[in-house]
């Protein structure tokens, strides 16, 4: 199952979670260009704290937990009159058991899910168009102009979804309007600042009330009810203007309100996080429209009145997974989105019942009207302090909580197949597949793996040896080869079946098939072959755009990335190996993403590229007015045959204000000289990425011999595929004179043959009573049979050893060095920082 997931939220990730692990793919776009790093407080209680138990998040909840102690309502000094104290699951106070930042939340949940093999994240991306939505697939189109086709959708992104819009007719959705405006930001914390929620109830309808964060900071929030038609109206505007008005509007309104007004409306103008916000509520008369589906807050927003709308994420996204976990594989979500509404429906409408009169409780416009609302606190607060009172009236939270449904607790894998009963009363089995089925499906499963190469085209024409140590064989491109054992899986007549059998050992897998695939080698930024240094200050992303949909960043000056490659070598590790097979001239290109900067704004990216220790050649990418995908960072020179390595160095990123851009690397290329794909620049060409070297070190075209084109044939890694590139003219016109040449050989040998049989015609042939099987060589046994050059008994009387391929060791992933047999062609691996 393919989802795609719009909004990076508290929802989204959630759903994700628990998604992938029930085996789908899932694709999460975001507007913004990281995790939500902001937000408010917001309530975390009952059956949802269940869902971050089974996620195996709760130290982490805690951790950021904003540690308030409870809610008191405070006079116009400060001194509070109605204390409400947060007890053990108790819902007398407005603070819940964990309080935590909704930034803080999404962040928890972005960590937990963005290493997760099956959910790649795109930020600064959003869904353009939805151009199709039947019973086959919802295909979209990204603001990137990239294109997908998924199995469903989910509009996770906010309140004023912006794919609802666009995916739901108006009259699907009901707007509540509850007359009131909520405000908020972050203010500093002064030394006298205490550990509680303190509300101060102002005159006019205005309400205002600081609360701690854990992060040494206080958070203000200001509501407002407007009086009359004019102050609405005015209000109303604002929502649809600037940041500036807004805050003017604020200040104009809250100036004279008392309290510790003129330290919050002072602390606004430097607030990173102001938001300013109408109190609306969100109902839908459906959630869902064929395979796209609203959640969390896009389909139910249940307003900060209710202080259940992160709870409520947290279990929609649990319940939905759960329901479509249940599907067989050909099953339609639909039938999945009708049962998760079905069952949770009921408890979302309830979640939304907010009596019109409390709103306007809390914000009296007189004195009188603040003096009963008062009163009506204190009686409340000495009640919650009377102990018998507490046992006759308060409600155990967890008795009033959504009743989780019990084939959710455990989210099923998504089966490959319809199961079905298993049964003998038929020649027909459970699973009928054609042989050819068979074999494309175990070659998709597998040929990306880290420990399995494809050589198409390629058979092994002779075993050298099989002694206790290695075996050696000779392929039809007349490479020669080492291996710890050999496996013939080459059908019922195999050729290999009488020569040898392997050894037991794990070493790396290598399948050859009689197809013809000639390959350039691309390495990927996830292949086990880049070495990342300080591993912390490189962060995976991932892209549509991106090859093979990741890419590796870094923001830190100094980080490196080193690989190491080969001319014509054999490149081992514990538990990968490449053969690069080629001539001198082979190059390496490095390529990666140009991010998107503010137009008119100095900003760039500087990076350096060091081969074998040589000179650096600096790249400097420039800003761009969009993400620019798969760019040509650097091309080395053409290198001689033997190891090497490239070290990959982020210098320096600059923007003037904001966040200093990011570092991208995307993937590597290896090509074999004269190759078009060596020469050419990628079919984006990044304008923007001019390269300057430090020292001379560039080469006139008449001082670089010709090469003959090589062939690069063995992949290894994660993201290692074999490509074709076209054929170069000059190879064309090489085989053209290379074959006539071949011919005139051949003619002058028969020539010289037929000449010198004229001129020995008269003389004796030597043993003229002997034939040819009657001069081999007698065996040591003392028969007349000729050693088996070959066998798997023994080594050949040719040994190939001083023509095997050096090899070269990188580090282990324990940091260390690979451990093989000495030998005396190993040529010293170079040492990597960790």
């Amino acid at each position: 199952m393919r989802a795609l997931i719009s909004g990076a939220g508290v929802a989204g990730p959630t759903l994700a979670w628990f998604l992938a692990k029930a085996g789908a793919r899932v694709t999460i776009v975001e507007k913004n260009f990281s995790a939500l790093g902001q937000g408010q407080n917001i309530d975390v209680n009952g059956s949802a704290l269940t869902v971050i138990r089974k996620m195996g998040l709760t130290e982490e909840l805690r951790r950021f937990h904003t540690t308030e102690k409870g809610t008191q309502f405070v006079d116009s000094n400060g001194q509070p009159y109605a204390p409400f104290p947060v007890k053990e699951h108790s819902s007398v106070s407005l603070t819940a058991e964990f309080e935590i930042l909704r930034g803080d939340l999404s962040t928890i949940l972005y960590n937990a899910t963005k290493d997760h093999v099956n959910i790649d994240y795109h930020f600064g991306i959003t869904i353009r168009e939805v151009f199709s939505n039947d019973a086959k697939a919802v295909n979209v189109k990204f603001s990137n102009e990239v294109v997908q086709e998924f199995d469903l959708l989910v509009a996770a992104d906010g309140q004023w979804s912006k794919l609802r819009k666009q995916c739901f007719p108006p009259e699907s959705v009901s707007i509540i309007d509850k007359n009131m405006y909520a405000i908020y930001w972050t203010v500093p914390r002064l030394s006298n600042d205490d550990d509680w929620w303190n509300i101060y109830v102002g005159l006019q309808s205005r309400l205002m009330s600081i609360r701690p964060d854990p992060h040494g900071t206080m958070r203000a929030i200001i509501t407002r009810m407007p009086c009359n038609d004019a102050q609405k109206n005015g209000w109303q505007a604002a929502t649809r203007s600037d940041r500036q008005t807004q805050k003017e509007l604020v200040k104009s309104e809250f100036a004279d309100a008392g309290w510790q007004a003129q330290r919050i409306l002072e602390a606004m103008d430097q607030a990173p996080d102001f938001y300013f916000q109408a109190v609306q509520l969100i109902k839908m008369s459906k959630w869902s429209t064929n395979r796209i589906i609203c959640l969390g807050d896009a389909a139910w927003a249940p307003t900060p009145l209710t202080g259940a709308g992160a709870s409520l994420a947290i279990n929609g996204a649990y319940v939905l997974a759960g329901e479509l976990s249940e599907l067989n594989d050909e099953e339609h979500p639909s039938k999945a989105f009708e049962a998760f509404e079905t069952k949770f429906r009921p408890w979302v409408e309830e979640s939304q019942k907010i009596s019109s009169v409390i709103p306007g409780a809390v914000h009296p416009e007189t004195a009188w009207k603040r003096w009963v609302f008062q009163l009506l606190l204190q009686i409340a607060s000495k009640a919650v302090a009377t102990p018998w009172l507490m046992k006759r009236f308060d409600r155990d939270t967890d008795s009033i909580d959504y009743p989780l449904p019990q084939k959710g607790d455990t989210i099923r894998p998504f089966a490959p197949f319809s199961v079905k009963e298993h049964s003998s009363a038929s020649l027909t089995s459970e699973f009928e597949v054609l042989r050819e089925d068979l074999s494309t499906i175990f070659y998709e499963a597998k040929k990306d793996h880290p420990n399995i190469d494809y050589f198409f085209g390629i058979t092994i024409k002779e075993v050298f040896s099989n002694g206790d140590n290695t075996v050696n064989v000779e392929l039809s491109n007349e490479e020669l080869q080492e291996f710890d054992l050999l496996v013939a899986a080459d059908g019922q007549w195999s050729k290999l079946r009488n020569q040898c059998f392997p050894s037991e050992s794990n070493s790396t897998f290598v399948i050859v098939s009689p197809m013809s695939s000639p390959a350039v080698l691309y390495i990927d930024d996830r292949n086990p072959l880049v070495y990342y240094t300080p591993n912390s200050s490189w962060i995976r992303g991932s892209s549509p755009s991106d090859y093979e949909r990741t890419s590796t960043n870094s923001i830190e000056t100094g980080a490196t990335a080193t690989i190491a490659f080969s001319g014509r070598f054999y490149l081992h590790s514990s538990d990968f190996s490449v053969l690069i097979c080629g001539h001198p001239g082979i190059s390496i290109t490095v390529y990666g993403r140009i991010q998107h900067f503010d137009p008119g704004v100095h900003e760039f990216v500087l990076s350096s590229y060091s081969v074998d220790g040589g000179p650096a050649t600096i790249s400097n990418s420039t800003e761009q007015s969009q993400y620019q995908f798969q760019q040509k960072l650097f091309q080395s020179n053409p290198l001689n045959p033997g190891a090497h390595s490239l070290i990959v160095t982020h210098l320096a990123s600059n923007v003037s204000g904001g966040t200093d851009p990011t570092f991208h690397i995307d993937y590597f290329l290896i090509v074999p000289p004269d190759s078009p794909i060596s020469l050419a620049a990628p079919s984006t060409t990044n304008q923007a990425a001019n390269q300057t070297t430090s020292q001379t070190a560039s080469q006139n075209a008449s001082q670089t011999p010709s090469q003959t084109p090589s062939q690069i044939m063995i992949v290894s890694g994660n993201g290692g595929k074999s490509r074709s590139g076209t054929i170069p003219i000059s190879a064309l016109v090489g085989g053209s004179l290379g074959g006539l040449t071949f011919l005139g050989v051949v003619i002058l040998i028969f020539w010289l043959r037929h000449r010198r049989s004229r001129l020995n015609q008269s003389l004796p042939r030597p043993y003229p009573n002997r034939s040819c099987d009657e001069l081999s060589v007698p065996a040591q046994n003392g028969s007349n049979e000729s050693p088996n050059r070959g066998f798997a008994g023994g080594l050949s009387q040719f040994s190939p050893t001083s023509f095997l391929p050096r090899r070269m060791i990188p580090p282990s992933k324990e940091g260390g060095f690979a451990q093989y047999p000495a030998t005396d062609n190993l040529i010293e691996p170079p040492h990597y920082e960790e």
